[in-house]
């Protein structure tokens, strides 16, 4: 049934009751068949680009792939167990790998797999004959002496380093489309534009949530209060009517109560709701749709014939974050840029036209004397640091904040550093922090490092932002 349907859940389903040693010889064979078939386009890229180079170098130098499955092979027979809540594994599987050809095996001339097989013997390609147990020992003996106690003592000896993204030509937006209709609510002073979002399902106990937590604070908000009052008392009839919950008899006797809609009690008496009409046959009530946040920054896409509304592209992703140091406040000033504010000139590239880099400066308030010091991309490292107190910390900066100005994104270096729920100098946070950018009396250094991990440190990084485009 499963195979009928997707075969990728029969596969999937196959492994999991995969109940054939992986030590025999046999099974050894077919894994290798399985290994070309799982190879992936870019590993063959990197494989026959090393071997290329080799080559042309005239180098005796042999260049294979290795499978994710043979380094975890390899840790389940030395005993060294995986662990994510650090970055270390990596680390770990990168000397694992880095030791293959030093196993005994290798020595022999041997595949890593067999290509021919008889009913208890491996023939390997220069011809000698072993038996199962050899190979296990042959394989799986430590590369040299001290190996296991040397890779499990290394671990705060190993150095990272971050890939950061500094490209320019990146999707500049999430693809989802939205409208906005023009209102004024209660709060509002004048009339303002508002996203437009949807109540999927009423009938559904958890978007009736959603519906009954937008509906207390301001129902003005459902666009059928405002365009078809009449249908509307009538959501309210029923919502007076029916509970929002549901009782059932558990096997042990007891009663328990669940959410439900009462749109859902509703249609089990009555069909599906339906909008006013005089003959009582409007159409069939599903999704409601609602004014949800006002329009922040967007990507305009409204066709030139529509009138009283826009169709926008929101959540524009972030580029850089560009940081500043006002010498007479002495705060740290940062302003945002996003892929959507970059243009492409055929003379300079890709890049940020001046007058609207000065326009994202003034609306950010960055001071005209502030001194520019570096600019941030995602994954970038910093270090903040208070004199006074000694107090220090490193943190992987991912963007800008948008809703609280002068606040960031901030991720630990290490993700065991997560359980202590707690950052020198920034506080408490459970998965990443979104705090202010320099809380007072800290200073910030940025973090570079070079491909072996080691690191600069760098109070101030150029006279002027780069990628400015006249």
């Amino acid at each position: 049934m499963y195979g009928e349907k997707n075969p990728r859940l029969k596969g999937k389903l196959d492994n999991y009751l995969f109940e054939e040693s992986i030590y025999d010889i046999e099974t050894r064979k077919r894994f290798l068949a399985r290994n070309l078939v799982d190879t992936r386009y870019a590993s063959r890229v990197v494989l026959n680009s090393l071997t290329s180079f080799f080559n042309n170098q005239q180098f005796d130098t042999k260049v294979t792939v290795v499978r994710g499955k043979f380094t975890s092979n390899m840790r389940k027979h030395w005993k060294i167990n995986k662990s994510r809540d650090s970055y270390y594994h990596h680390a770990i599987d990168a000397s694992i790998i880095a030791a293959t050809p030093f196993l005994k095996i290798w020595k022999k001339g041997a595949t890593l797999f067999p290509k021919k097989v008889s009913e208890n013997e491996l023939d390997i390609s220069v011809g000698e004959i072993i038996s199962d147990k050899e190979y296990d020992a042959a394989i799986y003996k430590e590369p040299y002496a001290g190996f296991f106690k040397e890779l499990k003592n290394q671990e705060q000896n190993v150095k990272f380093s971050y890939q950061v993204d500094k490209k320019m030509n990146r999707t500049i937006s999430n693809a989802t489309i939205y409208s906005t209709r023009k209102a004024k609510l209660s709060n509002d002073k004048e009339e303002a534009d508002y996203v437009v979002s949807k109540i999927n399902n009423i009938y559904d106990p958890r978007e009736f949530a959603r519906f009954k937590k937008i509906y207390d604070r301001d129902k003005s908000k459902i666009l059928l209060s405002r365009f078809s009052p009449q249908s509307f008392k009538k959501l309210e009839d029923i919502m007076d009517k029916y509970p929002c919950v549901e009782e059932k008899v558990l096997d042990n006797g007891d009663v328990k109560e669940y959410p439900q809609s009462p749109f859902e009690f509703y249609r089990r008496g009555h069909g599906e709701v339906r909008k006013y009409s005089k003959k009582g046959n409007g159409p069939v009530i599903r999704q409601l749709k609602y004014l949800d946040e006002k329009l922040g920054e967007h990507i305009d896409i409204t066709d030139d014939k529509t009138k009283n509304k826009k169709v926008i592209l929101k959540s524009l992703k972030p580029w850089r974050t560009d940081v500043y140091f006002n010498h007479e406040t002495q705060k740290y000033e940062i302003m945002g840029l996003k892929y959507s504010d970059l243009k492409f000139n055929t003379d300079e590239g890709y890049g940020i036209k001046l007058n609207r880099y000065l326009e994202i400066k003034s609306r950010e308030s960055i001071s005209n004397e502030s001194e520019f010091l570096y600019s941030l991309y995602r994954r970038d490292r910093i270090k903040a640091y208070k004199q006074d107190t000694g107090e220090e910390v490193e943190l992987i900066f991912w963007s800008k904040n948008e809703t609280n100005p002068g606040y960031a994104e901030f991720k630990p270096l290490d993700k065991a550093d997560v359980k202590d729920d707690y950052f020198p100098i920034y506080g408490g946070a459970k998965t990443r922090l979104i705090k202010k950018f320099a809380p007072d009396g800290t200073r910030i250094l940025k973090v570079n490092t070079n491909v072996l991990g080691d690191t600069y440190y760098v109070r101030k990084e150029s006279n002027n932002p780069k990628n400015i485009l006249d």
